[in-house]
């Protein structure tokens, strides 16, 4: 979209302004011509740990909701965006944007070893769905991967909890 000229009050000299031109609204992108965007990503993240059929749910956490009481069948995957960080060191030209998200596994049994058992597991699935994988078109596979985990050993029984830590990034084009 080409700029327009800026109209000023009529109470200012056309000279006072001189050259200046409005610039057009920042579009957002939403619609068919919408850009990708985190979302993007966790929703493909999402469908890619649904097709493995070895969780009961898995959620979506908003802002916030990482620390309550989740309802779905266990064993319950909960992905919740943590940060995100842009940088412009590869072209300055290009905008690289990693974002850093958490995994809530929630798993339930009676016996702690099974328990354990079950979330090494699923720890074992995650890992293989996630890493390098390709989350959307502009998403850099190298750069979709876990980084850490811990247990809560604080989770009354029947419970079992193992949160993982992970990141993935995509070029933003200018």
């Amino acid at each position: 979209m080409a700029a327009q000229p800026y109209f000023a009050p009529t109470y200012f000299s056309s000279f006072y302004f001189g050259g200046f031109r409005a610039t057009p609204p920042l579009s957002i992108g939403y619609g068919e011509d919408a850009a990708f965007c985190d979302q993007d990503a966790f929703e493909e993240m999402k469908r890619l740990f649904e097709a493995t059929t070895a969780f009961g749910s898995v959620i979506f956490a908003a802002n916030g909701e990482r620390g309550e009481v989740y309802s779905g069948s266990p064993p319950l995957l909960v992905i919740a965006p943590t940060r995100w960080l842009e940088t412009k060191e590869l072209d300055p030209e290009q905008i690289v944007r990693q974002v850093e998200f958490e995994l809530v596994l929630i798993v339930k049994s009676v016996e702690t070893r099974d328990r354990l058992v079950e979330t090494s597991r699923l720890e074992a699935i995650i890992t293989h769905t996630l890493e390098n994988a390709k989350l959307g078109d502009p998403c850099i596979p190298a750069m979709t991967h876990l980084t850490s985990a811990r247990h809560d050993w604080r989770c009354k029984a029947p419970e079992h909890r193992l949160t993982l830590e992970g990141r993935f990034a995509f070029f933003i084009p200018r």
